[in-house]
């Protein structure tokens, strides 16, 4: 009888350890439902921001780094747009204008326009930096990472 209670218990605890793994992973990423958006089979994984957010900034170089990373190992299509000046940073040239498609997926579950906004590959949507208040940008690279391999498995 031990036996059995001990197995149930052991059962039941890496139920619970696994069940929960891909909620942590996406703790402050929300899936809407959608379809994961694909350039070339690559997942496009976006940023919104403005000039003027300072929460934007504190977050920019970490997002930066990481989907350039994704990008140059032609894993993924990456975007880093400045809505107010119509720029997509992480291209050489300056837009100038910010695209109508681009503009859709901005307001997308965003009707307000609040910065900074993740989209991951049109599944996985954020806006705001939960580890800002403990200004951690570890936190935050490990959960772009983690984010970005959902949309690659």
């Amino acid at each position: 009888m031990r036996k059995i209670v001990f197995l149930i218990v052991i059962l039941f605890s890496v139920l619970l350890t696994f069940g929960c793994v891909e909620e942590e992973l996406t703790a402050n990423f929300k899936d809407n439902g959608n379809e994961i958006c694909t350039i070339n089979d690559k997942p496009i994984v976006r940023l919104y921001t403005t000039t003027v957010c300072p929460h934007c900034k504190w977050i920019g170089d970490t997002y930066e780094k990481v989907v350039t990373e994704y990008a140059d190992a032609g894993k993924i299509v990456a975007m880093h747009w400045k809505v107010d000046l119509g720029d997509d940073k992480l291209t050489p040239d300056f837009e100038g204008v910010f695209p109508a498609s681009e503009a859709e997926i901005f307001k997308s579950n965003n009707e307000k326009g609040y910065v900074p906004k993740f989209d991951f590959g049109c599944k996985y949507q954020r806006i705001g930096n939960p580890f800002k208040q403990e200004n951690n940008l570890v936190k935050e690279e490990i959960e772009f990472r983690r984010v970005i391999e959902l949309l690659l498995n």
